[in-house]
Formats: structure tokens, C-alpha cells, sequence
């Protein structure tokens, strides 16, 4: 089903709407949004009476039968509510590991990444995959009760066993299991998904590797990914190298939330390097290591419009270059 089908009917499974209603809901060209309502009117799965356009009583039956939610408010409240339901969930979550080059972001970020996602249609009812999942990202939308299923690929053994676990204690359709991104995901998982979301290694190839391992798992045209960048280790250059090559891809850039996530400075004192401690001989002045939460990344969303180019196949084999360049100390 088309995307746009299944965001209208959503609205109006919620309320009767004008055109200009469901018009300032959706990013949609006009055009686009009056040819759909054509489709949806032929159909007979909508009708309108005194300006305002409504779902027929076919119409409500085939959103029962297509498993399509009714559109809610991904608002403050909404959020705040499901914050406090994530903290009670993850209070006892295993702690970052540098073997897995981990760094988890705010409790309130993760929560926010999960309705940034709901308000784009894109939890509802939705096919999730997340590669790599130290955010518990998963854990958030899982609360939400909106998905369809969530599968998380994750190499730390730990954050699986934590996953699952909650997931069994709360007869939640989400599931994680233990993959290195050097291999190809798994066959029964190759186009299956409507989204996918990670936080890439943010050299040039560790990203091309991430993000070309999750579009392979995406079905199709109208399919959308989210990722996390910094621009702490990833310059401008580099951003526009991934642009262009997700552009050849056959996707498009919707939003780019700017600063959306922060890494608490706290987990990574610990580690011998890495954020918040600068080499010696990388500065001609001495630098003191990090007390104060500055890490932080912006979120993207990407929507497949043309066929999907995939960017990579087959097994890679892990070197320095995936995890260090330049920019990353």
C-alpha cells in the first residue's frame, strides 16, 4: 500500500477532515493529495458531505482489515508519559562498552527519536529494523504500541539478552539478535522492511557500510531510514559525500535535526580514548580531558523516491579504516 493511501486514511480514521485539514497534516505536494483522494473516492473508501471528507463504512472496514491505526498526537504529553515508561524500563540497561565503540545518548533523545518517528508515519503499524542498538530506541518505540514488528541487529550480546528479555516480560513484537555488520543481513530480512534506523561509525566507509546494509533491507519506494551524524567527527566534506551518494541512491533528504541528541559525558571517563580526550600530539596547546557534555548529533531522515541502489553486497572485512580517519580520534 502506497504511503500516502494509508496517511490519509489514518487521519480520517481519527476524524472527518476538509481537504485543507489533511492537506497541512502531510508532506505531500497538492497535486498529489488531490489525485489520492480521487483514488480513495473511486475506491469508495471516502465521501464528503458539508466540506469536510470522511471515511465510508467500507472505508473504515478496510482500515480494520489493512491494520491501519488511527492518527494520534505525537505531542508533549505524549511524550513525557513515555519517557518516564522508557527511564522505569531501562534502569538497569548494561553500560557502554568500548569493544563495540558504544556511547548511548540521553534517555529523553531516544524518546524523541521514537516520536520524531511516529509524527512521519513512520511507527505506525510499520516493520522496523535497527542496526546497532545502544540507544534502546527500540525499547522506546516498542512502548509506544503502534509498531508492527521491530527486529534490532546487534553485536553486543549484553544489549540483546536486555532486549529480548523485555521484550518476552512484555509480549512486545520486537526481537534482537547478535550480527556483525560485516556480514550481509540476514536473507529472510533483505526487503522486508518499511524503516530502518542506526547510529553509523562515522568514518567515510563506516558509514557507507551501516547505511548500505540497512537500505538493503528496505522494500522499496516510499520506504525511509533514519540515522545520527555529528559534526564533530564527520565535517562538511564528508556530509557532502554521503549526501550525494545516498542522492544517487535514489533517496532524498527530509529533515535534518540539528544538535537532536547529546552523549552524557559520564560513560566515556572510563575509557583510555576516544570522546572527551584529545592526543597530546594533536594540539601544540595542552588540552584538559572533557568534563561537560558536548557530544552530540544531528538525526536525518531519508525517503526512498526512485528504485533503491543498493551501496553495498556481500561480506566486508572489518580494518582500521571503518572505525578511524582523520576526524576521529
Amino acid at each position: 500500500m502506497k504511503r500516502l493511501k494509508q496517511e490519509i486514511l489514518s487521519l480520517l480514521k481519527k476524524e472527518n477532515k476538509t481537504f485543507w485539514g489533511i492537506l497541512k497534516e502531510l508532506s505531500y505536494s497538492v497535486i498529489e493529495v488531490i489525485e489520492e483522494l480521487n483514488e480513495l473516492h473511486k475506491e469508495g473508501l471516502v465521501e464528503t458531505a458539508n466540506d469536510l471528507i470522511s471515511l465510508t463504512e467500507k472505508g473504515i472496514s478496510f482500515t480494520e482489515k489493512n491494520h491501519i491505526l488511527k492518527a494520534m498526537e505525537w505531542n508533549k504529553e505524549f511524550q513525557e508519559k513515555l519517557l518516564e515508561k522508557f527511564n522505569n524500563s531501562v534502569k538497569n540497561r548494561p553500560f557502554a562498552s568500548k569493544e563495540f565503540d558504544q556511547g548511548f545518548i540521553k534517555p529523553e533523545n531516544s524518546v524523541e527519536r521514537a516520536t520524531i518517528m511516529g509524527k512521519n508515519f513512520d511507527a505506525d503499524s510499520k516493520n522496523i529494523l535497527i542496526i546497532g542498538d545502544d540507544d534502546l530506541v527500540s525499547i522506546a518505540l516498542a512502548l509506544t504500541e503502534r509498531t508492527k514488528k521491530i527486529v534490532v541487529l546487534e553485536a553486543d550480546q549484553r544489549l540483546n539478552d536486555f532486549i529480548n528479555e523485555f521484550a518476552e516480560e512484555n509480549g512486545f513484537p520486537l526481537k534482537a539478535l547478535t550480527w556483525s555488520v560485516e556480514e550481509e543481513i540476514p536473507a529472510e530480512f533483505k526487503k522486508q522492511f518499511d524503516v530502518f534506523l542506526t547510529d553509523p561509525v562515522e568514518t567515510s566507509e563506516g558509514i557507507k557500510l551501516f547505511l548500505g546494509r540497512g537500505i538493503n533491507s528496505l522494500k522499496g519506494t516510499g520506504s525511509a531510514f533514519y540515522f545520527g551524524l555529528t559534526s564533530l567527527e564527520a565535517g562538511k566534506i564528508k556530509w557532502h559525500k554521503i549526501q550525494s551518494m545516498l542522492l544517487n541512491s535514489g533517496f532524498i533528504f527530509t529533515d535534518i535535526i540539528k544538535d537532536q541528541a547529546f552523549y552524557p559525558i559520564e560513560q566515556f571517563q572510563s575509557y583510555p580514548s576516544g570522546a572527551g580526550k584529545i592526543p597530546k600530539n594533536a594540539s601544540e596547546f595542552p588540552i584538559p580531558n572533557a568534563k561537560e557534555t558536548y557530544f552530540r548529533s544531528s538525526f536525518f531522515r531519508c525517503l526512498a523516491v526512485k528504485e533503491i541502489q543498493p551501496l553495498i553486497k556481500g561480506k566486508v572485512e572489518l580494518s582500521d579504516k571503518t572505525f578511524f580517519d582523520e576526524e576521529i580520534f
